[in-house]
């Protein structure tokens, strides 16, 4: 079961956030899945402060593990319609990296994730920093070059939406039938990355071939 506080946005000025921490500190988690789809409608369907204000969500959970699927679609639908941005600090092991993921890059936003007992400060202030900034950059990768027979994959196949102080590291893997690429293959490879940030031309970027001689290499 949950509890709803408040029934419209509130300004985020110094009494408005202590008046919501002090709230947190006080809260006792019931047994059971986490059905967050139902706060997500909620959400939705709360105004925002005002006509010219985009709502933005910050998740903190140690799991969801109820109506995942429509949680997804929802967070999806709150982005792409109302520019609400959602972010997840994830807390302990009750909730999958790959969850956790899934919902912030469904909302535009980005993940933290904390040990249990860990301090949350610095976590949550990443993400306010991130909450505070306008449209992440969304990032793409492909290849060029890449001779016939030869599959190019990145890793991660997911790219995260990418804010102010975030580092992306992007691995590339070259395979054909015989699971065996030559080292010339291998050197003449390269990634393209195009960058796309709102309201801006996108920024492609070539790597130049690969400097080491290896099936693996970062690009």
């Amino acid at each position: 079961e949950f509890r709803r506080v408040l029934f419209r946005s509130k300004e985020a000025n110094a009494e408005n956030i202590e008046a919501a921490l002090k709230f947190v500190e006080e809260l006792k988690a019931s047994e059971g899945p986490a059905d967050v789809y139902r706060v997500f409608e909620l959400l939705n369907d709360t105004p925002a402060v005002n006509a010219d204000a985009s709502k933005q969500v910050l998740l903190l959970t140690d799991g969801i593990n109820a109506y995942t699927i429509d949680a997804l679609d929802i967070v999806g639908s709150m982005a792409s319609e109302s520019n609400t941005r959602t972010f997840v600090i994830d807390v302990g092991t009750g909730l999958s990296h790959h969850v956790a993921q899934a919902v912030a890059r469904a909302g535009l936003g980005a993940v933290e994730y904390a040990d249990d007992g860990e301090p949350l400060a610095d976590k949550v202030e990443r993400q306010l920093h991130r909450l505070s900034q306008t449209p992440g950059v969304q990032v793409s990768a492909s290849f060029v070059d890449v001779p016939e027979g030869v599959r190019c994959r990145h890793a991660p196949d997911q790219i995260k939406t990418l804010f102010d102080r975030d580092t992306l590291v992007l691995l590339a893997t070259l395979e054909n039938d015989d699971g065996v690429v030559d080292h010339d293959t291998v050197a003449a490879v390269r990634a393209q990355v195009e960058i796309r940030s709102d309201g801006n031309d996108p920024i492609i970027l070539v790597s130049s071939p690969a400097t080491s001689i290896d099936r693996k290499s970062v690009v």
